[in-house]
């Protein structure tokens, strides 16, 4: 028979408080979405940052790249983006996609070799911003980049496409996968 431990109660001293209450880890954010291929200085700029808010939604729209790969000018911009982001101390949830319309299959590659080849591309500007960036959503592909409605879902290729993202990465991000069971493929 085991014991348990005793557990022990105390009183805590509440305090009401009026207004806005600033918490670095209660997850309100906005979310803010980039077409890296339009390379809009204007919106990067004039971006309207919350002051109460830590935690930002950033959402890069690759969609114009279904079938080529990512030039260095576009990889420079993401690096602007990243910074623009880290100046103004937000913690990144970031989120690689080809659809933002909840197509998928209709706007990412027709090439499983190309996805990874943007992975590998973007993953080694995106490595370099790793203490700003709190979790990877996804792996670029699907309606929404949630990992649904795609062609690019069988085990053998979501391990491929984890495997490359965190080489590309140099396993220095955390990844987040949409269902338990995408989890345990890659376990």
């Amino acid at each position: 028979m085991r014991r348990r431990a005793k557990i022990s109660f105390r009183k805590a001293s509440l305090q009401e408080l009026c207004g806005d209450y600033v918490s670095p880890g209660r997850g309100w954010y906005h979310i803010y979405t980039f077409r890296p291929d339009q390379q809009d200085e204007e919106q990067l700029r004039w971006l309207p940052f919350e002051d109460h808010e830590t935690i930002a939604l950033l959402r890069l729209d690759i969609g114009a790249f279904r079938s080529s790969s990512i030039d260095d000018k576009t990889l420079a911009f993401i690096q602007r983006i990243l910074t623009r982001f880290a100046e103004a101390g937000k913690d990144i949830i970031l989120r690689i996609l080809y659809d933002v319309d909840g197509r998928g299959m209709a706007h990412e590659p027709a090439a499983f070799d190309l996805v990874c080849d943007h992975m590998r591309s973007i993953g080694r500007v995106v490595a370099e911003h790793a203490r700003e960036i709190l979790l990877v959503q996804g792996l670029f592909v699907g309606s929404w980049g949630e990992m649904h409605t795609s062609r690019f879902l069988r085990p053998d290729q979501i391990c491929l496409l984890a495997q490359t993202w965190q080489e590309a990465t140099h396993h220095a991000l955390t990844l987040s996968v949409r269902k338990p069971v995408h989890l345990r493929m890659l376990a």
